[in-house]
């Protein structure tokens, strides 16, 4: 029988909504919405990296926004530091990478889609 509690995108989810909602809380406090941290939106300015695409772009942080993430990139720091509270060094920096292959990996997704629209036009 299928165990959603146990397939993978369902324990990513839950993993990530329930810092992201405190987490979400403490910006508001800032006048910061979650979506705004995660997007940079304290950025002044964004130029490429100069590295290859994936690598993106590097930020800039405006003064207020600098200011700003003196004040909250301690307390983002906190939370993964309550996520990963058992965890040694070594056991944290696999999970963080296996995280990324995983997340790698699901970009096939966007290609199978692709591919099924213009099979599909």
């Amino acid at each position: 029988m299928f165990d959603l509690a146990s397939y993978l995108p369902c324990l990513v989810n839950r993993i990530g909504v329930r810092p992201a909602a405190a987490f979400g809380k403490r910006l508001a406090a800032h006048d910061i919405a979650l979506p705004m941290w995660r997007a940079g939106r304290v950025a002044q300015e964004r130029r490429p990296t100069g590295g290859p695409a994936r690598s993106g772009v590097l930020v800039e942080l405006a003064q207020a926004g600098a200011r700003l993430a003196q004040m909250i990139v301690p307390r983002a720091l906190h939370y993964e530091e309550v996520a990963l509270r058992d965890f040694d060094r070594a056991d944290a920096e696999a999970l963080k990478d296996v995280l990324v292959r995983v997340h790698d990996n699901i970009g096939a997704l966007e290609e199978e889609g692709r591919e099924r629209a213009r099979r599909s036009a």
